[in-house]
């Protein structure tokens, strides 16, 4: 087994100066989800070692995949690791369902 050091990350580019850690730390995730770095069904890393790699805390690395669970990009399971998800319209049908609801009332 390689040693966490020597180990190669799978996310790109850590973000600059977002306006909050976890949307940089979702951000950067997403972009390896959508570039392929990371396929659909892969595990992710624990959070543990996410806010290790990003240099934030735990709950920074929580809130960012819960960010992307949101978003229909991963899923999440307590006690389980978040696992990517295949590409879909599901979160964007939800969105367009909540418009016209609202538009309708």
């Amino acid at each position: 087994m390689a040693t966490e050091a020597a180990r190669k990350s799978i996310f790109a580019v850590k973000p600059a100066s977002p306006s909050r850690l976890a949307d940089g730390v979702s951000d950067a995730i997403a972009a390896a989800l959508f570039d392929g770095r990371i396929a659909p069904g892969e595990a992710l890393p624990p959070e543990g070692e996410i806010a290790r790699e990003f240099g934030v805390s735990k709950p920074i690395a929580r809130e960012a995949l819960r960010q992307l669970t949101s978003a229909g990009l991963v899923s999440t399971q307590q006690g389980k690791v978040a696992r990517a998800k295949a590409l879909s319209g599901e979160p964007m049908d939800r969105i367009y369902a909540y418009a016209v609801r609202s538009s309708l009332t």
